[in-house]
C-alpha cells in the first residue's frame, strides 16, 4: 500500500527545484480536451534537463499520455515555491489526493 504522505515522481523534474517536502494546496479535476489547450502548463509539469556528453544541459519534455480526464495538484514546497503535477484520473486517486490537501506531503523521485 502506498504512503499517504508522499507523491512520487519518476523523474526530477525542474519544477521541484530540489525540494523534498511540499504542503498540498489545491486538488483539481480536468478533461483531457481542457488540458490539451494548456500547452505551457504541460511544459512546466513535464521539463527536466539532463547534462550531455558535451557538458551541455539540455531541456527534455516526457510525453504526456492522453487520457479523457487527469488530476493537477498543486503544491507550496518548503523552500516556497510552488509548483504542480499532472496525474491521469481515477476516482480513487482523486479521493487519496484531496485528502492530502492542506497536508505536509513527502516528495520522492524515483527514476
Amino acid at each position: 500500500m502506498d504512503n499517504p504522505n508522499i507523491i512520487r515522481f519518476d523523474k526530477n523534474y525542474d519544477k521541484l527545484h530540489g525540494q523534498k517536502v511540499a504542503t498540498v494546496l489545491e486538488v483539481l479535476g480536468i478533461d483531457g480536451t481542457t488540458l490539451d489547450k494548456l500547452s505551457n502548463l504541460i511544459d512546466y509539469c513535464t521539463a527536466y534537463t539532463v547534462k550531455c556528453d558535451n557538458g551541455k544541459k539540455e531541456t527534455l519534455y516526457r510525453p504526456l499520455n492522453k487520457y479523457k480526464r487527469y488530476i493537477i495538484i498543486v503544491l507550496l514546497g518548503w523552500d516556497y515555491i510552488p509548483f504542480t503535477t499532472i496525474r491521469s484520473y481515477s476516482d480513487e486517486d482523486y479521493q487519496k489526493y484531496t485528502d492530502m490537501k492542506g497536508k505536509v506531503v513527502r516528495i520522492e523521485v524515483v527514476e
